[in-house]
């Protein structure tokens, strides 16, 4: 639940804060976060897992969220969201604000981005969660001690998360900006 919210309230500030030239762009680098955190997760798995179990990784991993905390406090509705709130005539509910999404107007493109969205984390947990545990299971499996175990893991999981971040920051870039996407798609036929 706490990234479902924080991804979603990131994109939201990403799309009404940058300009939109740079807001691709933007998007790359706050997705990349996740997965800069994974990799940085799995050294911690690396140095201190290895040695003394998944609680002390907790403990550690535990830390940014006061980070989180701090920057949270420092964060405040865009001018762009106040100036259309206030153009509003009345305060709408949560509930009023979630059916709105249904709307003829929103419909489609509320179920294609959460038909995206879930698929996109479906991949996420699958990457991030599963794959460093069959690894784990696999490694002890084959004979290799837990703690061997354990940075084996850590390594694919920093291969997974440095595959994933220099995707993320390339796939703005790919196909060419808007006025060589028409150019692009001729010449790729």
């Amino acid at each position: 639940m706490g990234i479902g919210g924080e991804w979603t309230i990131g994109g939201v500030f990403v799309a009404e804060e940058w300009p939109e030239s740079r807001r691709q762009q933007g998007a790359a680098w706050m997705h990349t976060g996740y997965y800069v955190g994974t990799f940085l997760a799995a050294i911690v798995n690396y140095t201190i897992g290895a040695h003394y179990g998944w609680r002390a990784v907790f403990a550690v991993g535990g830390a940014p969220a006061l980070l989180i905390a701090f920057i949270r406090y420092g964060v405040h509705e865009s001018g762009r969201w106040q100036r259309r709130f206030a153009k509003l005539d009345r305060r709408w509910s949560a509930r009023e604000a979630f059916f709105a999404l249904f709307l003829p107007e929103y419909r489609r493109r509320t179920i294609v981005n959460a038909t995206l969205l879930f698929v996109s984390m479906v991949g996420l947990w699958a990457g991030s969660a599963y794959v460093p545990s069959s690894i784990t299971y696999l490694a002890v499996r084959e004979g290799y001690s837990p703690a061997d175990a354990a940075r084996i893991a850590s390594w694919a999981t920093m291969l997974l998360s440095t595959g994933t971040i220099l995707g993320c920051l390339a796939l703005p870039r790919w196909p060419p900006g808007s006025a060589d996407a028409a150019r692009w798609r001729r010449t790729s036929r």
